[in-house]
């Protein structure tokens, strides 16, 4: 979970550097693998805490969200998609 949130930090900065989009996506899809592997560890452990597994299915649903998000933005500067998504 520790290399999760610290990738997810490098991604930003990547980000905010101008970092291509596919390659965003390909490490928020790794941050995602993550947080799901966290929470199957979490589900064999007896007593663990909820709020726990919350948050770390919910960290693995945004770093999901955001590989689609870099795709997508990929996908409107190359004009891959209709103009009718266009704003």
């Amino acid at each position: 979970m520790c290399l999760a949130e610290a990738q997810q930090l490098a991604i930003r900065f990547a980000a905010l550097k101008g970092m291509d989009h596919a390659i965003l996506a390909k490490l928020c899809i790794d941050v995602r693998d993550k947080y799901r592997y966290t929470e199957g560890i979490l589900r064999q452990l007896s007593g663990y805490n909820t709020k726990l597994k919350d948050y770390v299915v919910l960290n693995a649903a945004i770093a999901e969200l955001l590989a689609h998000r870099c795709i997508a933005s990929k996908h409107l500067a190359a004009r891959y998609v209709s103009a009718a998504l266009e704003p």
